[in-house]
């Protein structure tokens, strides 16, 4: 093994090249070190899915589940990581989504964020996928008023980047492109006054419009774009945001 310190963005990182020999392609290259050691510095969310806890009634204990257009299916898999999937009833435009059950996130000027979250679909055209951070909402494919996310249009594979407030979009269209079956890692970080978006630790845009001040869940939905239900299967997903 060797271990080499990394200067990126007036921060000092860490990297094994046998283990990390992609230098300059993680957007954790820019988090504090020390974010990741000291609860006093930064608060952090993180979900291999191991497991999946969801909310039934009012006593929600984890992840709030929403079906729109009938009974699909979602819950781990046996795979080694850990594999969170989750599709759809079977008719065209049917959708499923979580989100978690407490928004836990805002953007504000002195606490930079950083998401990034590795997704793959069943069918990287005939289906719409949203991944990111949003205002708590039934339908975030159709319906969602805040939020900073990745979105995936029905008919084409290509990503694309938003910023949402008060349903105002800033939009870098054509960021990435999904290929059926085949992960993506889909991140942001937040400075506290610019947004920028990495595709497989690759920036690929950066937004100081729109940037919502409202508090945010962690949120993932798939939508059919056709009469068969399409799968999203998340393998994890990180945020870590200063105090």
């Amino acid at each position: 093994m060797k271990t080499s310190a990394y200067w990126r963005n007036n921060n000092m990182s860490f990297r094994d090249a046998s283990y990390s020999s992609n230098k300059g392609k993680s957007l954790w290259e820019t988090c504090p070190q020390l974010a990741a050691l000291d609860p006093n510095v930064a608060h952090i969310f993180y979900d291999d899915f191991y497991g999946y806890l969801v909310s039934s009634g009012s006593d929600y204990v984890g992840w709030i589940m929403t079906e729109n257009g009938g009974s699909g299916g979602q819950g781990t898999t046996d795979a080694a990581g850990g594999i969170f999937a989750m599709y759809p009833h079977t008719d065209d435009d049917d959708n499923v989504q979580i989100q978690w059950n407490s928004e836990n996130f805002a953007l504000a000027a002195t606490k930079p964020l950083w998401f990034e979250a590795r997704v793959k679909l069943s069918d990287a055209i005939q289906s719409d996928m949203v991944v990111g951070l949003c205002v708590t909402d039934t339908s975030l494919t159709t319906a969602m008023s805040d939020g900073v996310y990745f979105r995936k249009d029905d008919g084409n594979t290509s990503l694309d980047f938003v910023t949402e407030a008060t349903s105002s979009e800033t939009e870098t269209s054509a960021v990435g492109t999904m290929t059926d079956d085949t992960y993506v890692r889909l991140g942001f970080w937040y400075d506290g006054t610019t947004v920028r978006a990495y595709v497989d630790g690759v920036l690929v845009a950066s937004h100081t419009t729109t940037i919502t001040a409202v508090e945010l869940a962690v949120s993932f939905a798939v939508q059919n774009g056709e009469g068969a239900a399409k799968t999203m299967s998340i393998d994890y997903f990180k945020v870590v945001q200063i105090r």
